[in-house]
C-alpha cells in the first residue's frame, strides 16, 4: 500500500502519461504461456501481464509512467531516480521472481539493447505514447518469422577433471534462457569427450558448461582470456556468432580455452572529435554493446578477444541527471558515415566502425568520430627517438633524458622509446637501446 501511495505522489508531480507497449509473438511457440513486460523501475515486484484480445499475436499492456520533467523522484524501494527513462524486457511465462526461471527475450548485440542486461528502454514524453510493435527478441517489427536454423555442435573434454563422476552428466547452459540442466551432453563411448548438437536460429550466443551440484560458473571461460566472449565484464562465458551455416565449436577442456586460443589483446581507442563530450565511451560487439566497453575511466582501453569486432562511439551528455544509469539514452551515438569505406559491414543496416584482432597483443584503433578519418600518428622504428631513420647516441641521449624527466610520452617520437613493449619508459629501455646501438642490430 505504501508503494502505491508513493507512486501516486510521484506521478502527481511528474506529469504522467500512458505508455502502451506492444510485442509481436507470431514467431514464438508460446502455446498457452502468458507474455509479461518486466520493468526495472518496479524491481523486485514481478512483471505486468500483457493481453492479446484480438488474437493477432501482438501482445499489449499500458502503464502510467512519468516523463522527464527534470524533477527527481523516488523508486518504489525508496532509491532516488530522475523520471522519464525506463528500462524493460519481455518475458514468456508466469514467473513470480526475477532471478529464477527462464523465458526472457534476448536482444544482446542489437542497437536497442542497453547496459549489461541488454534491456530495452523508452524515454517517456509529456503525452500518451503507443510504441510500435517489435518482434520478441528483436529491435525491429514487421516480419517476425525466425531466421535460418543451423546445427551447432558443442564439444567438451572432461578428461583430467578432478572429482568428476560421469554418471552426474554435463549440460550446456545457453543465453538467453540460461535454463540450467536443460541441454544434456553425451559421452556414449566413455572416452571423456562429451558432445551435443542443437538446432539453433542465427544469432549471437553465450554459454557455459554445468555439472550438477557444482558451482554454475565452474565450466565457464577463464576471465579475460582469449575464449572469454566478452573479456572485461564479470561473466566468464564462452560465445559464438551463428551465421550462414552449421557450426562445430572447438573441443574445449572444462573451464579452459581450446588448444591454440590466442590471449585477449589490449585495444586502445584513439578517438578525436569528442572534445565537447562530457564523457566518452566506445561500445560494440567486444563488450556485448553494454555501453561501457572502453571509456575515459579505463584510458580508452579494453581487453578484446581475437576475431572481428564492430563498435560505435558514445558522446555522453553528463548534464542529464543520472546519465550513467542509461548511457545510451544520454549519448549522441557517432557512427561510420553511411556507405563509407569505414562501415565495417556495409551489407547490414548499421553503420559501425570495426577492427580485427589476430595474434597481436596490443592494437590502437583511431578515428575522428563520425568520419572515416584516422588520426593515429605513425611511430618510427623502435629506438629511433628523433625519427631520422637511424639508431645512434643521439637516440640514447634523448631516451635517457625523457626517462629522467618522466615525459617520454610527450615527445613527438616517444612511442619509439618503449623497446620492451611494457607500456612505459624506464632504464630497461635505455639498456636495450644502448645494447642494440653498440651491436649494431637495432630496428
Amino acid at each position: 500500500m505504501n508503494k502505491i501511495i508513493m507512486f501516486l505522489i510521484l506521478t502527481a508531480f511528474a506529469f504522467p502519461a500512458y505508455v502502451t507497449f506492444n510485442v509481436d509473438m507470431s514467431a514464438e511457440d508460446i502455446e498457452e504461456e502468458p507474455v509479461h513486460l518486466w520493468m526495472g523501475f518496479y524491481w523486485p515486484d514481478p512483471g505486468f501481464a500483457m493481453t492479446d484480445t484480438d488474437g493477432d499475436d501482438v501482445w499489449t499492456v499500458s502503464l502510467y509512467l512519468s516523463h522527464n520533467d527534470g524533477i527527481d523522484g523516488t523508486y518504489p524501494d525508496g532509491s532516488p531516480y530522475s523520471p522519464g527513462t525506463y528500462q524493460y524486457k519481455y518475458r514468456v511465462g508466469d514467473w513470480p521472481e526475477w532471478d529464477s526461471g527462464g523465458g526472457w527475450e534476448d536482444i544482446t548485440g542489437q542497437d536497442c539493447a542497453v547496459d549489461q542486461w541488454s534491456d530495452r528502454y523508452v524515454v517517456v514524453e509529456a503525452t500518451d505514447m503507443v510504441l510500435d510493435p517489435v518482434c520478441f527478441g528483436s529491435c525491429t517489427g514487421g516480419d517476425c518469422q525466425p531466421g535460418e536454423i543451423y546445427d551447432v555442435t558443442f564439444q567438451l573434454d572432461m578428461n583430467d577433471v578432478d572429482g568428476f563422476e560421469p554418471a552426474t552428466g554435463v549440460y550446456v547452459n545457453i543465453q538467453p534462457a540460461w535454463c540450467g540442466l536443460c541441454n544434456p551432453m553425451s559421452d556414449d563411448d566413455g572416452d571423456g569427450f562429451w558432445t551435443l548438437t542443437l538446432s539453433m536460429e542465427e544469432g549471437i550466443y553465450q554459454y557455459i558448461y554445468l555439472v550438477p551440484e557444482w558451482d554454475e560458473f565452474a565450466g565457464g571461460a577463464p576471465l579475460n582470456s582469449g575464449c572469454d566472449y566478452v573479456p572485461g565484464d564479470v561473466w566468464p562465458n564462452y560465445g559464438f556468432n551463428l551465421l550462414g551455416g552449421d557450426l562445430t565449436l572447438d573441443l574445449t577442456p572444462f573451464a579452459d580455452c581450446p588448444e591454440g586460443t590466442a590471449e585477449a589483446s589490449i585495444v586502445t581507442f584513439d578517438i578525436d572529435g569528442v572534445d565537447d563530450c562530457g564523457f566518452v565511451s566506445v561500445s560494440g560487439t567486444f563488450d556485448a554493446w553494454s555501453g561501457w566497453g572502453a571509456t575515459m575511466d579505463t584510458n580508452m582501453e579494453a581487453p578484446v578477444a581475437p576475431g572481428d569486432h564492430e563498435f560505435q562511439v558514445l558522446c555522453v551528455d553528463t548534464l542529464i541527471p543520472e546519465w550513467y544509469n542509461d548511457i545510451w539514452a544520454a549519448s549522441t551515438v557517432l557512427t561510420a558515415p553511411e556507405g563509407s569505406e569505414c562501415d565495417f559491414d556495409p551489407t547490414d543496416e548499421n553503420y559501425n566502425y570495426g577492427f580485427t584482432i589476430g595474434s597481436e597483443t596490443t592494437l590502437t584503433v583511431c578515428y575522428y568520430a563520425g568520419s572515416c578519418e584516422g588520426t593515429c600518428e605513425e611511430c618510427p622504428d623502435l629506438g629511433d627517438l628523433n625519427g631520422d631513420g637511424g639508431f645512434n647516441v643521439l637516440d640514447i641521449v634523448t631516451l635517457a633524458n625523457c626517462v629522467l624527466a618522466n615525459n617520454c610520452a610527450d615527445l613527438e617520437y616517444g612511442c619509439a622509446g618503449d623497446l620492451n613493449g611494457d607500456g612505459s619508459w624506464n632504464i630497461l629501455d635505455v639498456v636495450t637501446l644502448v645494447s642494440c646501438v653498440l651491436a649494431p642490430n637495432c630496428g
